[in-house]
């Protein structure tokens, strides 16, 4: 289905908990919207889904993922059932390029995430075209069942809250690796720094992995309900293994303290960073709590130069020891 320029596919699942799939293949360079709403019986009505079947390759427009305002009048007065945590759309994907093919120069807003509009991967999947942005505004939620990772490396433009959040006893991973940008209401014109409020990322009973030093700089993380930092002792990205999780220009905090879990550990250990923070940060060593793989014993340390301080945990067999540098 070829979707011209100017032109918009809706994709509109207003029945509760209801999936429209289109299954054929996309082209153009019009736009795609997925949007459901809560209907007059607001308080019983859910999210419904849609999901690009196609690999779009040959699609260049944008889609949006959103959740319209039910306007109802009563008495003159105009009333608005406005979309929430609990009742939003989904977008279901299994395959990056179900979303768009390459595109010629950068647009921050080729998939575009509001209204909590949701992202919902159906298995493992990677989005790796630098000039297809993700653009996140409002309230953009991002929904992972257990054993599946969300690999981002578009750059990705904050501009309100992004909410991560497992589905089951414990959900996916969350791993980022396209630069962070930030604007405030839409407004690009210098996409250059954090704006207060506008920044927000929370992220829930998932693991949440650094795959670049640029793709968490400046927003404000909070790690909840058992949400996990993802360290990989063995990536080969250098700046990665010797900053981890790269944030001097935002905050990193927990609603307890920050767990840590790892991945491709050496048979004898191995050693990486954690995160790297503003020194006036009030992270410390005792700000973390690890999954200990079998037989082997985090040591944590701490350096700091150039106004940041970089958490260091060191994998080796042996008790527990603390190091200040």
């Amino acid at each position: 289905m070829d979707v011209a320029a100017g032109a918009t596919l809706e994709i509109s699942p207003y029945q509760p908990k209801s999936l429209i799939r289109h299954e054929g293949e996309l082209t153009g360079a019009g736009s795609v919207k997925i949007s459901s709403y809560r209907g007059a019986n607001a308080e019983t009505t859910n999210e419904g889904s849609g999901e690009l079947c196609g690999t779009n390759v040959n699609f260049t427009g944008q889609v949006l993922i959103d959740h319209d305002y039910y306007t109802k009048i009563e008495g003159g007065v105009t009333k608005y059932t406005i979309p929430n945590f609990r009742v939003h759309t989904y977008i279901v994907a299994t395959d990056g390029r179900n979303l768009g093919g390459p595109l010629d120069a950068f647009r921050y807003d080729s998939l575009w995430l509001r209204h909590y509009g949701c992202l919902f991967p159906r298995r493992s999947l990677t989005l790796d075209q630098t000039n297809r942005g993700v653009y996140l505004s409002d309230k953009a939620l991002m929904e992972l069942k257990p054993d599946v990772e969300l690999s981002i490396l578009n750059p990705v433009t904050l501009d309100g809250e992004l909410i991560a959040y497992g589905r089951g006893a414990f959900g996916g991973t969350l791993a980022l690796g396209g630069p962070l940008r930030f604007a405030a209401n839409n407004d690009l014109s210098d996409a250059t720094g954090p704006t207060a409020e506008k920044n927000i990322m929370t992220i829930s009973n998932i693991c949440l992995k650094a795959l670049s030093t640029n793709a968490f700089n400046g927003a404000a993380i909070t790690l909840k309900d058992q949400a996990k930092l993802l360290v990989d002792l063995g990536t080969t990205n250098e700046s990665v293994r010797l900053n981890g999780l790269y944030n001097v220009a935002g905050s990193l905090a927990a609603d307890d303290k920050i767990r840590v879990a790892f991945e491709n550990v050496p048979e004898n250990g191995g050693e990486a960073a954690i995160c790297t923070v503003a020194v006036a940060s009030p992270l410390t060593v005792e700000s973390f709590t690890f999954e200990r793989p079998a037989k082997l014993t985090p040591t944590v340390s701490v350096r700091e130069a150039n106004g940041s301080k970089t958490f260091v945990v060191t994998l080796a067999r042996g008790g527990m020891l603390v190091i200040f540098r």
